[in-house]
């Protein structure tokens, strides 16, 4: 650089250009045109959910068939349901006929007879 082109950049603040530099047009940069509304957001897609993050991740899947409960499957599952009660309720009942027999026994056998 000399020192007239020095003095040039200090005193006017303008670089010049090299002797081969060519400059080139502008790209056309189409105007945003403020009357015409942005389109609407596509919707999720149907597998996506919103999560607390705002990001879009899988749905949760359901069930699969083999998990299904006989309840559901089976037509007598009422009955099958009330039968298995009347059942558990017959062994509770049945249990503790059996703990207080026991508990009676041990009351006769631990008790001092009187002289």
């Amino acid at each position: 650089m000399t020192n007239i082109s020095f003095i040039f950049l200090l005193l006017v603040g303008n670089i010049v250009p090299p002797a081969n530099f060519t400059k080139y047009e502008q790209r056309f940069i189409p105007p945003i045109d403020a009357h015409v509304d942005p389109p609407a957001p596509l919707p999720p897609p149907y597998d996506t959910r919103t999560d607390i993050f705002g990001q879009q991740v899988p749905r949760l899947r359901q069930p699969y068939l083999w998990k299904l409960t006989y309840k559901l499957n089976n037509p007598q599952g009422e009955s099958v349901r009330k039968q298995r009660d009347l059942v558990r309720n017959q062994q509770l009942a049945e249990s503790q006929f059996i703990q207080d027999y026991r508990n009676a026994q041990k009351s006769r056998q631990g008790a001092v007879p009187a002289k």
